[in-house]
């Protein structure tokens, strides 16, 4: 498999869902301002705080991290929380990247 295909079908999506259930829960962000965030539409977030669009956990994302990003993404240190997420991605960050949140 291809890097963007790993990311693409196996990190993104399982960040995604871990990133809008943490948003909601630990820092209570509406869903609209998540889906905004996220770059998705509402009903998909809306799919993730459900549970209804989360992926087969082939890529387990630490706690601790997706807490982290979500923190620096609500405190608006977008720079930072792009290095976390490029840190946690299993394609490496010497790959080059044009997935920025």
């Amino acid at each position: 498999m291809i890097y963007y295909e790993i990311f693409l079908k196996k990190f993104l999506p399982s960040f995604r869902s871990a990133l809008a259930i943490k948003m909601n829960e630990k820092f209570n962000i509406k869903e609209s301002d998540i889906a905004k965030e996220l770059g998705v539409t509402q009903a998909e977030v809306s799919k993730y705080l459900n549970r209804l669009n989360v992926v087969s956990p082939s890529y387990k994302i630490d706690d601790s991290d997706i807490e982290s990003i979500a923190a620096l993404m609500i405190a608006g240190d977008s720079a930072n929380a792009q290095k976390q997420v490029c840190r946690i991605c299993p394609v490496g960050s010497n790959v080059k990247c044009t997935f920025k949140i």
